[in-house]
């Protein structure tokens, strides 16, 4: 059995869903904790203790690159593309060469419901739907049927997710055909807790939340900027939140509400598993100005011969040049440590489920000098791209 199972420390286990899958008798199933984290469960009547469940679990085996990597700053050429993306386009022009060149792309969407999940697409008319950050643990249960029917026949795939599901995917379906892409994690909160801040928002607004996007461009550009949508009757008014003035974003900057296997996680390394890496390149205005763009600096380690040929093909399409790993890990903290575990930790789900986002918002989640940020959202300043501009 894999560590989890033997030990049910929590720390232990990602939540990938990995082992249920592969577990040739169907033994080990997934139940969900108080906080809405998925852990497994093994019955021990179908279990005939063959080791594959540790076999592939990503908190026990760890296929990182063997190659040396290199990091670039990156953003498309298309600036239509960098504004519905979260940084500078990056992953839309590798998955729109992928699909393009008869590849299926496996990535993270938000459905009609705000349910969070992997998917797989094959054409660039729905690459919308895995575009832009989400800040929710991805359901993979629901693609790995279809992903392994994929590689079985050959199939080409472009598997997009945090390290622990990039591992996950390799540990089971490693291949050829299957080329994968890990994204600098700053840890997941729960699905349970996003619906329980939808349902927040809907009550604060008497509405409909029909639209959530975790990082808006529209209004302040590049930076991490909520907008949702609120329906009332036949209206729809749309909402802006900067980080600081979200409860949400604020109580995950601040590392109260990810997922206890965060806080001791083995992949924040440069030391990727993913043959690319993506990023934004938080800080390339200090240490890289002539490399910004306003829009959005994507940070890429490339980290294998396949990631180096994916990249190669959409060259044409992109600005690209080579930097440093200290300028790329300057305000990249997660590339060298996990985030530290807030003191609250123990106790926020608890407290938000029990008195709501509103009063522990305020109490708990917000910074003391969130009111300035909120002033500002006022008066339409947005901080950060005054500050990247100052530099600029």
């Amino acid at each position: 059995m894999n560590t989890y199972l033997i030990e049910n420390e929590k720390s232990r286990c990602c939540g990938c869903a990995i082992c249920s899958f592969a577990c040739p008798t169907k033994a080990i199933h997934m139940d969900y904790d108080d906080e809405g984290f998925a852990f497994p469960a093994v019955d021990d009547s179908l279990c005939v203790k063959c080791g594959k469940c540790k076999a592939v679990c990503p908190m026990d085996v760890f296929k990182k690159q063997e190659e040396q990597a290199t990091a670039y700053a990156a953003y498309s050429k298309d600036n239509a593309i960098i504004k519905t993306s979260s940084s500078g386009g990056i992953f839309a022009e590798l998955a729109k060469k992928f699909i393009l060149s008869g590849g299926k792309v496996c990535g993270c969407t938000i459905d009609d419901e705000h349910q969070v999940k992997h998917i797989l697409i094959n054409c660039v008319d729905e690459l919308s739907l895995l575009q832009g950050s989400k800040y929710v643990q991805s359901d993979l249960s629901n693609c790995l049927n279809k992903l392994s029917a994929l590689l079985k026949q050959g199939e080409k795939v472009l598997f997009v997710g945090t390290p622990c599901q990039v591992s996950a995917v390799k540990n089971h379906f490693d291949c050829k055909s299957l080329i994968t892409v890990d994204l600098l994690c700053h840890g997941v909160p729960s699905q349970k807790l996003f619906d329980f801040y939808i349902k927040y928002l809907e009550e604060k607004h008497k509405g409909k939340l029909t639209e959530i996007v975790f990082r808006d461009k529209e209004k302040f550009g590049w930076s991490i900027t909520q907008r949702y949508k609120i329906q009332k009757k036949n209206k729809i008014k749309t909402y802006y939140l900067e980080r600081h003035t979200s409860e949400y974003f604020s109580g995950f900057l601040r590392n109260m509400t990810q997922r206890e296997s965060c806080y001791s996680c083995p992949y924040t390394t440069i030391n990727r598993v993913g043959d690319i890496t993506l990023a934004d390149f938080w800080g390339v205005d200090k240490v890289r100005p002539d490399l910004l763009n306003l829009d959005g600096t994507s940070l890429i380690f490339v980290n294998s011969k396949k990631g180096e040929n994916l990249i190669e093909q959409i060259k044409d399409r992109i600005f690209i040049s080579e930097v440093s790993f200290d300028d790329a890990i300057y305000q990249n903290i997660n590339f060298v440590s996990p985030p530290r575990k807030h003191a609250l930790r123990s106790r926020i789900y608890d407290l938000i489920f029990k008195y709501g986002f509103k009063e522990i918002g305020k109490k708990h989640l917000l910074p003391k000098n969130s009111y300035k940020y909120k002033i500002a959202q006022f008066l339409n300043i947005n901080v950060t791209k005054m500050r990247l501009l100052r530099r600029k």
